[in-house]
């Protein structure tokens, strides 16, 4: 409280006049925006400081790969004085995170551009302080908030929190949450597998309850195809299951399909290009850590066998790429269940497994999608780190201004949508303890 009033009376006391403009970095240079205003009176010894910053009246958006340039002038300033740089939610909020410290005034004109990296999405108000030495020779506040659309942005959190939940978009374009674990009690002192499933529709931001599993499920696989959503084993009760339930919107019930030949409770699964449903991964209940690749028809309602991945895991994650193949990556084994940096491809025409270049990071109970780029992107599991494919090259890069900013970077759900956007569901926040937030991901 002490330093919040300082500074304030340090505003008063200091003459700074700011005009506020959005000025937005693009290939063909600045391009300016309607100004709004922002003044503090003070006395007229002081710098004079004129600060660009979006305006409300006409919203621009940063992007992480279209930064802003926060600029102005101060004219007046002392030789070896200096500008720092903070933003936070709120108007006039002290409590702030540094964007830049000790940026040099060399000019009357001055300028910096601000990289958001991996900020939520949302509106960040800045603010600039002219720095004596280690003492406060200005400062002044943006009127209007910054609008950032970052590689995540938060949505509708769900109704209860739960992990260890499927997640998928449906034929009718909802973002589905089908069952998984949720915590009983505080402090994660107990969890219950449960049966029930949410949707939540984009275009009104509403999670909804639909027709419920008809077992309680949790590493259950899930993925949409035929205009159905499939679930395809998972664990009920601590016991690995074979059951296959398919779902069309807006059915009230889910109907049983051919079970699995084989158990498979820590399991994915994506569709091929055929159409067919390709199932990996081990019967982690009865440490069954098998090789199998089991491919389900939904028109003929039959399951088959294809060739058996190189090597046995437990969680991985299976996507289908821009290439058609499928790409199986990390997960867990018996020796080595913090995670694996494996990476493999499955043409289904060939019917052949192809191992790639290792991940830089061990991943399990993680997330993988494709990015507007095209590229294969990892994220989540023992860490927060994002990284991408590129199979041109059969290499992993780590990208650093897309690490996750989740309350949960483990056991989450994870369905991709049209139009670059994926959804991450949920998931383990602590030990024990799962998490509401859902945020949809833009990678590229």
């Amino acid at each position: 409280m002490k330093t919040r009033q300082h500074l304030h009376r340090l505003i008063y006391r200091c003459a700074i006049a700011a005009s506020i403009s959005l000025v937005a970095l693009t290939p063909l240079g600045l391009v300016s925006r309607t100004p709004g205003y922002a003044t503090a009176a003070g006395i007229p010894s002081t710098p004079h400081l004129v600060v660009t910053q979006p305006s409300l009246a006409t919203p621009s958006r940063a992007t992480p790969s279209r930064p802003v340039v926060i600029a102005g002038t101060a004219d007046g300033t002392a030789p070896g004085e200096t500008l720092s740089i903070w933003y936070n939610l709120k108007h006039e909020a002290l409590a702030s995170t540094q964007i830049a410290s000790s940026v040099p005034i060399r000019h009357v004109h001055w300028s910096y551009v601000w990289r958001t990296g991996s900020l939520p999405s949302g509106q960040y108000y800045i603010w600039v302080a002219v720095n004596r030495g280690s003492s406060l020779a200005g400062l002044v506040f943006a009127d209007s908030p910054v609008a950032v659309t970052g590689y995540w942005s938060p949505v509708t959190p769900l109704p209860q929190a739960r992990g260890d939940a499927a997640s998928v978009v449906g034929p009718d374009g909802q973002v589905y949450a089908i069952g998984g674990v949720i915590n009983l009690g505080a402090n994660g002192t107990s969890q219950e597998t449960v049966a029930s499933v949410l949707a939540y529709r984009p275009g009104t931001r509403a999670w909804t309850s639909v027709a419920a599993l008809p077992q309680p499920l949790q590493y259950e696989a899930a993925v949409t195809t035929h205009g159905a959503i499939y679930v395809i084993g998972g664990q009920n009760r601590g016991l690995s299951v074979k059951t296959v339930y398919a779902y069309t919107p807006p059915s009230t019930r889910w109907a049983p399909r051919n079970p699995l030949p084989h158990a498979c409770d820590s399991c994915a699964a994506a569709v091929g290009p055929d159409g067919r449903i390709y199932v990996v991964g081990a019967d982690y209940t009865s440490q069954d850590y098998h090789l199998r690749t089991q491919v389900y028809d939904p028109i003929t309602d039959r399951w088959s066998t294809a060739s058996a991945m190189p090597s046995e895991t437990a969680y991985p994650v299976a996507v289908r790429g821009v290439d058609g193949r499928i790409y199986v990556l990390g997960g867990t084994t018996p020796s080595d269940f913090a995670g694996r940096v494996d990476a493999y491809a499955y043409d289904t025409r060939l019917d052949r497994w192809t191992r790639l270049a290792p991940m830089h990071d061990k991943r399990a109970h993680f997330g993988a999608t494709v990015g507007s780029s095209k590229r294969l992107i990892a994220f989540g599991g023992t860490d927060k780190d994002v990284e991408a494919y590129d199979a041109r090259v059969d290499r992993w890069v780590i990208l650093s201004t897309q690490a996750m900013p989740l309350d949960a970077s483990t056991d989450f759900g994870v369905a991709q949508a049209p139009g670059g956007h994926t959804y991450v569901v949920g998931g383990l926040a602590t030990t024990n303890i799962y998490a509401s937030t859902v945020y949809d991901y833009m990678p590229q």
